[in-house]
């Protein structure tokens, strides 16, 4: 091939030399620094795709532990499927939420539980968070 001449076959380096060798030896001063801090310790291959940890989906809902009032709990449950011993989910493992809202009866106290109180909810008489009110002097209620 002449002088001059194109050819497709002909490869390049886009750096000059003296650039390309500066930048691989950046690479292998932060690959050496890497391997001479990190020596003896284990490596995370909990990172690594196929080493991760997944959930299962959650279980069923428990019965309520109370019957009325909101003061009652009730939870549900997965499991963390570990292809490394080692290697735990992130999350929690359980949901838990407030159940049975429904005001309890005379003689059962209390009628609701925590800050809830008897209110009316969509036509039903059960145990809600009512909502905060800030009351100025000489001025409407506003919530």
């Amino acid at each position: 091939m002449g002088k001059g001449k194109w050819d497709p076959t002909l490869k390049i380096n886009i750096l000059p030399l003296e650039q390309q060798f500066f930048a691989e030896f950046l690479i292998y001063l932060n690959l050496f620094k890497y391997f001479f801090f990190n020596f003896g310790r284990s490596v995370d291959l909990c990172v690594i795709e196929e080493n991760k940890s997944k959930w299962s989906n959650f279980g069923n809902w428990t019965e309520c532990t109370e019957s009325c009032g909101g003061c009652g709990v009730r939870w549900r449950n997965r499991e963390c499927l570990k292809k490394k011993d080692e290697c735990n989910c992130i999350g929690q493992n359980r949901e838990e939420e407030v159940c049975n809202l429904n005001v309890c009866i005379y003689p059962k106290q209390p009628t609701c539980c925590g800050q809830r109180f008897p209110a009316s909810v969509n036509g039903t008489f059960s145990c809600a968070i009512l909502p905060k009110f800030d009351i100025v002097e000489n001025e409407t209620l506003k919530y």
